[in-house]
């Protein structure tokens, strides 16, 4: 009888795994393997794991305060560059502004800097974020090949 293989935390093996490949699928999945300096299953988890991670990682990234902040960046300013664009369709058929329709482009181009200028911020955040994410699951990836 064939010894039980260990995973890296410990936890018995015992579940088998079958799936079906051709030749080639065979020999890039061994060759890559063998570049890992790994066995099939090792690679074929630890390749998985990597993939889970990013997935998970992506999620995060979609559903985070910083890419919600940036959508409702976007739609304010998309609301005042269409506010300026009646503006201006009023000003090109009626040959004329008022002082009001001048003072809301003003406006709502005061805004559009003010919403790009905290952008810069948010991005340098958002940045050093994902820098401390990927040290971090640096960390526990090696943590976990110990």
């Amino acid at each position: 009888m064939a010894r039980k293989q260990f995973h890296i935390n410990g936890e018995l093996r015992s579940e088998r795994i079958y799936i079906r490949v051709s030749g080639k699928e065979k020999e890039t999945i061994a060759s890559v393997a063998k570049v890992r300096n790994a066995t099939i299953s090792r690679t074929f988890l630890d390749l998985f794991r990597d993939e889970y991670l990013r997935i998970e990682r992506e999620q995060m990234e979609r559903e985070s305060p910083t890419v919600q902040e940036l959508k409702r960046i976007r739609s304010e300013i998309w609301h005042i560059g269409h506010n300026i664009n009646q503006i201006a369709r009023l000003t090109n058929t009626e040959l004329g502004t008022t002082h009001k329709d001048v003072t809301a482009i003003n406006d709502g181009l005061e805004r559009c800097e003010q919403l790009l200028s905290g952008l810069d911020d948010l991005v340098a955040k958002e940045h050093n974020l994902r820098r401390d994410r990927s040290v971090r699951t640096h960390d526990v990836i090696s943590d976990q090949k110990k």
